[in-house]
């Protein structure tokens, strides 16, 4: 394969290795980072946050079962049989997110566990190269048994196109921060790359060119390896640059992961619900 067909293969591969996250979207930041990074958000330790990931190729059926798995933590968490848990929900008020009422009897009496959903994630995902299936995420607020709880209030939030096209000045860096990881560490690998191969195709040229001013024979010959050099040089600073304006305008139109807020229940965004036992 010749300089030029192996140069050419290389844009190839850091132009169309992007496309894979734009297609198949952004997962939330909850998503991405797990339940660890968003509990560390909370203002208050009276309960914590629960992710939970279900699959099925049946909406309904995934629908008719979307709290199972809270109804399976809290069975798990204090060893009762799942079928005597009962879950029901109370309705605070206007602003305030509905709130489930799990309750069962373990060995120190009648328990009850509170919950809230934060937020949900559905997708319809490619299963095996040969099946489709809905994913489904759950985040989960959810309060150790019999004790008071106040949760605080949740937000869904996109991340700031401003500050992402600002970030964008070093490549790739503004698709991190939207939650693109997998597009930003390309284009920062691919600019790394790029500007590799530029000081290497400098180096090339300089060296050809220095044997054509001084005369050595064959100098026509040192001359075009020189110039063709030269040339790919240029078209790699150029696929920087490209690449380089490419992330800044991604960064301000491509999507990126919302982000959980929280603030506390007593806030100005909202009035704190204290649940008492």
């Amino acid at each position: 394969m010749s300089l030029f067909n192996r140069f050419f293969v290389l844009l190839a591969v850091v132009w169309l290795l992007p496309a894979p996250d734009a297609l198949a979207g952004v997962k939330p930041e909850w998503v991405q980072k797990g339940e660890e990074a968003m509990n560390r958000k909370r203002t208050n330790d009276s309960y914590v946050f629960k992710a939970f990931h279900q699959a099925d190729a049946d909406y309904n059926r995934l629908m008719d079962g979307r709290f199972d798995p809270l109804i399976h933590y809290v069975a798990s968490k204090y060893r009762v049989e799942r079928s005597s848990v009962q879950l029901d929900s109370l309705v605070a008020g206007a602003g305030v997110p509905v709130t489930y009422r799990i309750a069962f009897r373990d060995a120190e009496g009648e328990a009850v566990v509170l919950a809230q959903r934060v937020d949900s994630y559905l997708t319809f995902e490619d299963f095996n190269d040969q099946e489709f299936r809905w994913e489904h995420d759950q985040l989960f607020a959810v309060s150790e048994k019999n004790r008071n709880v106040v949760f605080d209030c949740y937000g869904i939030e996109s991340a700031n196109n401003g500050l992402a096209a600002l970030m964008s000045v070093v490549p790739g860096v503004g698709q991190l921060y939207k939650g693109n990881t997998a597009k930003g560490l390309v284009i920062l690998g691919s600019e790394v790359a790029l500007g590799a191969a530029a000081a290497v195709f400098q180096l090339k040229a300089y060296g050809y060119q220095k044997r054509a001013d001084a005369g050595e024979f064959p100098a026509d010959s040192w001359q075009s390896k020189a110039d063709g050099y030269k040339l790919v040089r240029n078209i790699s600073l150029g696929a920087m640059a490209g690449i380089w304006l490419f992330g800044i305008f991604d960064a301000v139109v491509g999507d990126g992961a919302s982000r959980l807020k929280v603030e506390p229940a007593t806030g100005e965004n909202g009035v704190g619900v204290v649940y008492k036992f």
